[in-house]
């Protein structure tokens, strides 16, 4: 790494690369061959011996640890705490949940998008194992499921709903939590009310209440790959697990911490085999696995926390990453309980980003890849880290007619239309894509604004901006010898924002705003509908 941190200035940043406009068209070919008929033996002869059954497969030796530090890909801000991490199935896109879900490029941290509910705070989060379908446990909104696209589902679209924000509503209540089971077909939810809800997502119906004796608020669930076990975790730090072939409890565990309020403590390794937790004991707060047959102790690990975030097994079951107060951001050897990698960007917790201390990690996530782990923290920050060995992320390929919007923070100041000298960077790697996918073409620069403000002065602003950039781009056509572009300038103001950047308290939403706050090029080309 160039410096400990490596970050980047802001989120903006993260559009410099654009996601790399392809231009490559991939040619695919084959045909149909078809078998001979075996020939049929003489009546006179014995049919010939079946063939041996072949050999399973063994199961593939785990990629062995590669010696050296973990590498910072990016970092960017949110204004509010990062509460929970989802990693979509397709290994391109990350959730993370503060004041609504926001969607972000694993590649280069872009802000893509965000899906904003009723209410802020998003203290939970999931995604089918298909990548259909996204719930967030909202502290004072309920439990609402959308797509990946915000949408409600077709499917739960009797459910409760908003006019003006995202998600079917399974119910409301505080401090929501939520799981979904492996093969997508029910959800698991609860809150203060301490019992657990389950629900069949194709008739959006509740199933079953699972509740024990004096029930205390739920913090954290979890469904066991095979889908008949469920954890769930209640405020006084007990673990019941729920053997949902009979709706029993079939075995509990005693966490023993003094809260367990916010904590995602306990997860199931995607193998199956075991569980792991945080516990204290005589004053101690560490990890803990368990053997999920018969729920034996198999290893503790050597760690002195004061409070215990989160924790996330990577996908082939032999590392696990973790996130609490006292440590950084740690990858563990299941095996051995040695630490393989600390997530160490040398900043001190106390004094935190810019000097306002509280980073302290939250959230933490691997990969489907297995070779990255995001990381939330207390004051917002999000980070994505490459362990050694692993390859590089790629961006997500776009359709070549729609370059991604350039953000308006990466642009200009607040509330300006002059250029910043960062400008330049984002702006040449989309002059060159351009260049190279479209020398002749009709670009439209057209500016948008967030909703604060009247009408006619965002109007006017997002205009302005547009204008700017056109000018921009007009210098470096001449300067490098392109000579096939019309350029044409337009604005929306306010009135075609991508996300709502008001909650339902009629606060503002800064990072929403900055996702709206965009320059938009629309091309009119050969192969490009206009």
């Amino acid at each position: 790494m160039s410096s400990p941190r490596q970050r980047l200035s802001s989120l903006r940043r993260a559009v410099a690369m654009f996601g790399v406009v392809a231009l490559v068209a991939v040619a695919c070919g084959g045909g149909e061959g078809a078998e001979e008929p075996a020939a049929t033996p003489p009546p006179t002869e014995a049919p010939p011996a079946p063939a041996p059954e072949p050999a399973p497969e063994p199961d593939p030796e785990p990629e062995p640890v590669v010696d050296g530090d973990a590498e910072l890909v990016w970092a960017i801000d949110f204004e509010d705490k990062v509460n929970a991490l989802a990693v979509h199935p397709d290994g391109q896109r990350l959730l993370a949940g503060t004041d609504a879900t926001y969607i972000i490029h694993l590649a280069d941290g872009y802000v893509a998008d965000a899906i904003v509910y009723w209410y802020p705070n998003v203290a939970d989060l999931d995604i089918t194992n298909d990548g259909s379908l996204v719930g967030a446990g909202v502290n004072l909104g309920g439990v609402l499921l959308t797509t990946m696209d915000g949408d409600t589902p077709d499917e739960l679209a009797n459910l409760e709903g908003h006019a003006d924000f995202a998600g079917a509503r399974f119910h409301g209540g505080y401090d929501n939590r939520l799981a979904f089971s492996p093969d997508g077909s029910q959800l698991a939810t609860g809150n203060r009310a301490g019992e657990v809800w389950l629900w069949d997502l194709s008739t959006a119906t509740q199933i079953t209440t699972l509740s024990v004796d004096d029930p205390d608020y739920l913090t954290n669930l979890a469904f066991h790959p095979s889908g008949d076990l469920l954890a769930a975790t209640d405020f006084t730090c007990r673990v019941d697990l729920w053997d949902l072939t009979t709706g029993q409890v079939a075995h509990s565990l005693e966490l023993n911490h003094s809260s367990c309020y916010t904590e995602h403590l306990v997860e199931f390794s995607p193998d199956g085999t075991m569980l792991a937790a945080a516990v204290t004991e005589d004053w101690q707060q560490f990890l803990r696995i368990w053997d999920v047959e018969g729920f034996t102790q198999r290893l503790d690990f050597d760690m002195d926390v004061r409070n215990f975030g989160d924790l996330s097994f990577s996908p082939d079951s032999t590392m696990l990453a973790t996130a609490s107060w006292r440590l950084p951001p740690t990858v563990w050897d299941v095996a051995t309980g040695a630490v393989l990698y600390s997530l160490d960007s040398g900043i001190d917790p106390d004094v935190g980003v810019d000097g306002e201390g509280w980073y302290h990690p939250t959230a933490i996530s691997f990969t489907p890849d297995g070779g990255h782990v995001a990381v939330g923290y207390y004051d917002g920050t999000l980070e994505l880290w490459r362990l050694p060995g692993s390859e590089p992320l790629t961006a997500p390929e776009r359709e070549v007619c729609e370059p991604l919007p350039l953000p308006g923070d990466v642009l200009f100041d607040t509330g300006s239309s002059v250029l910043r000298s960062q400008a330049d960077e984002a702006l040449t790697t989309l002059a060159e894509q351009l260049r190279d996918g479209f020398p002749v073409a009709t670009l439209t620069f057209v500016g948008h604004t967030d909703s604060r403000g009247d009408a006619a002065s965002n109007l006017q602003l997002s205009i302005d901006r547009a204008q700017s950039v056109r000018d921009w781009i007009e210098q470096w056509a001449s300067d490098n010898g392109v000579d096939g572009w019309e350029l044409q300038v337009a604005g929306r103001g306010d009135t075609e924002l991508k996300v709502p950047d008001v909650g339902a308290t009629g606060a503002f939403m800064p990072e929403a705003g900055a996702i709206n706050r965009r320059v938009e090029i629309e091309i009119d080309a050969e192969g490009c509908l206009p």
